[in-house]
């Protein structure tokens, strides 16, 4: 993936679940991530456990949340933190 200090393009590949999070990761992007329950988290994933009963770790302010991937309907990243492009299909 090609990118410059200024911006991220979220948008040159198709991204999994496990793909976004990894990304998310490297950059420390910071995400609001939706669940099946309707609630939301916001942070920056630390980790990406997967496998049977995967799960993300997302901290912010001094707060941990894990977050099974098998419950996570939607995930914005959050674009105040760091300039991103983003194209919705």
């Amino acid at each position: 993936m090609t990118d410059s200090p200024e911006t991220l393009d979220l948008t040159e590949y198709a991204y999994t679940i496990g793909g976004l999070l990894d990304v998310a990761i490297e950059h420390k992007l910071r995400l609001e991530i939706t669940t099946t329950d309707a609630s939301k988290s916001r942070g920056v994933p630390v980790q990406y456990w997967r496998g049977d009963n995967a799960l993300v770790t997302l901290v912010a302010d001094g707060e941990t949340w894990f977050v099974p991937t098998a419950h996570i309907t939607r995930i914005v990243p959050l674009t105040e933190d760091a300039p991103i492009t983003i194209h919705a299909l």
